[in-house]
């Protein structure tokens, strides 16, 4: 029975995910709007009804409040040489919580895939965006965001509906300056939450770059050598691999990373069939490698899964598996850190050197 679930949670996620890839921001929130500075937010670079914030020059998230895929954050990289508006991944929020009383079993919630309260009938939890970790406002123009009193970050907050398991978790985003590509996240619980044991955040697409390869201290994991024995489930997906923070890279302060990639370093030269071109999984970008750091914690781990074909059209994603989920995890504490980047991808990266900031 925990099988036939988790089969059904998984299809209902992917659903999901194909629907965000066919259902980009609305048109034109960027384009023509003066820019000042670093920070692109509503009123500054972006539409003033729309909720976008990030970087001029390096990566962007955003949220969407009436249509389109919901309980997702979606992430852009105007850089990779992709329109602003195309999602490049997708972040879902994701929290434990024990069953009654603290026993049980761990119930992982999905932000991306649980029935809304605030849109009934409709799937994936609303997120709603703030300057403040306590409050937010469900209505009216998006806030523009806090920049520091140095001016070298941005910060957002964005909250989500309850969870079915009662947990109630708040993610504060922020960009820095000196870091475009990279983007810091913080988990923190809002009144009235449930006791969160984790507050995974999981980049869910990682099919449309085709990340095959996984950078660790141990070495590189293939995904096709990976799941080489097995065969995937009846939803095309390949179970869970995961790596502990003793296998993962590690910066000289004693935070985890890892760095996935892709086997093709030149999108025009990778081998989509007919049925593929032109539509969205044909991915006309920069190669990009993305990366996962977390705190100094033992209890740190680096998971992965895969599919070998693409949601709704079912063609064959070029080369076999890819990883689609791809998440760093670790228990719960307020203010928790992780950090997510996203560069370009090419031989001469030093994975030794990416461009994560330092703790402050």
């Amino acid at each position: 029975m925990k099988h036939i679930i988790t089969v059904l949670l998984t299809f209902c996620t992917s659903i999901i995910m194909l629907h965000a890839a066919d259902n980009p921001v609305p048109d034109n929130p960027v384009a023509k709007q003066q820019v000042q500075g670093p920070f692109v937010y509503p009123g500054n670079g972006i539409a003033k009804d729309m909720p976008i914030w990030g970087m001029r020059d390096g990566l962007r998230i955003s949220i969407v409040k009436t249509r389109g895929p919901q309980g997702l954050i979606r992430l852009h990289a105007p850089y990779l040489s992709i329109p602003d508006t195309r999602v490049i991944n997708f972040i879902s929020i994701e929290p434990s919580v024990r069953g009654p009383e603290g026993g049980g079993a761990e119930e992982r919630g999905q932000s991306e895939m649980e029935p809304s309260r605030f849109r009934k009938g409709e799937q994936g939890l609303s997120f709603f965006a703030s300057n403040t970790k306590k409050s937010y406002k469900s209505e009216g123009l998006p806030p523009t965001g806090v920049l520091s009193k140095d001016g070298q970050r941005l910060h957002i907050f964005i909250h989500t509906e309850p969870l079915k398991n009662g947990a109630r978790p708040v993610v504060e985003i922020i960009f820095h300056k000196q870091f475009p590509k990279t983007i810091e996240l913080r988990t923190y619980a809002a009144a009235k939450s449930k006791q969160m044991e984790f507050c995974t955040l999981s980049a869910t697409m990682g099919n449309l770059t085709i990340l095959r390869r996984l950078r660790v201290e141990v070495g590189v994991a293939h995904a096709e050598k990976m799941w080489a024995s097995e065969e995937p489930d009846p939803m095309r997906f390949y179970t869970w691999r995961h790596w502990t923070y003793d296998q993962c890279m590690k910066l000289p302060d004693g935070r985890p990373y890892a760095y996935a990639f892709s086997n093709f370093t030149d999108a025009a030269k990778i081998p989509y069939g007919p049925k593929l071109r032109g539509k969205y999984w044909h991915y006309t970008g920069t190669m990009t490698g993305q990366f996962w750091c977390g705190e100094a914690d033992p209890e740190t781990t680096i998971g992965v899964n895969a599919r070998d074909r693409y949601w709704k059209s079912l063609q064959p994603i070029p080369g076999g598996p890819s990883f689609e989920n791809y998440e760093m995890r670790a228990p719960y504490k307020s203010g928790r850190r992780f950090w997510f980047g996203i560069i370009e991808a090419s031989p001469q990266v030093d994975v030794k050197k990416l461009p994560i900031p330092p703790v402050e």
